[in-house]
């Protein structure tokens, strides 16, 4: 568990499909973890880069006040050492993963004077492909799957 805190960009290839790009920095947080059968009370988990790139298609368009969507991508997660992920975990630098998710939502324009402005909500099956150069404590030899689920504000540049 982390809390995230990041943007994207959305460019509109026509009304019913867009490339988007995602960058979001995870601060890793102090809890307990059960790492090779044995419980560690309060460790600082490693801090998180993730970066992606995904297809968002609107099978209704995308110019309707409330837009829903279809969305599916790739990028990177990487895990950077901390000083207590070190000494328990091993991770002494930084490891990347390849990612790859699916998912979906709904984004809600305003109307008047800020139409540019609105909301969207959004959920994700994300997939963490394993890496064997990993430490133990993530993805070495299985591949990891999670879920993400956000609510955040939205701005369109519109001419």
């Amino acid at each position: 568990n982390n809390y995230d805190f990041g943007g994207g960009a959305t460019w509109y290839l026509n009304p019913v499909a867009a490339i988007e790009v995602e960058a979001a920095f995870g601060l890793g947080i102090s809890q307990n973890v059960n790492y090779r059968k044995r419980e560690v009370h309060r460790i600082q988990m490693p801090h998180t880069l993730s970066t992606g790139g995904n297809i968002v298609i609107f099978p209704g368009g995308s110019a309707r006040r409330v837009a829903g969507y279809v969305t599916g991508g790739v990028g990177t997660l990487t895990l950077y050492s901390r000083t207590a992920s070190a000494l328990v975990f091993g991770l002494t630098d930084h490891t990347s993963f390849l990612t790859t998710n699916v998912g979906g939502g709904v984004k809600i324009f305003r109307r008047g004077d800020a139409r540019n402005w609105g909301f969207r909500i959004d959920y994700r099956v994300l997939m963490v492909n394993s890496n064997s150069d990993a430490t133990p404590l993530f993805a070495q030899s299985k591949r990891r799957t999670g879920h993400r689920f956000y609510i955040g504000m939205l701005y369109t540049l519109r001419h």
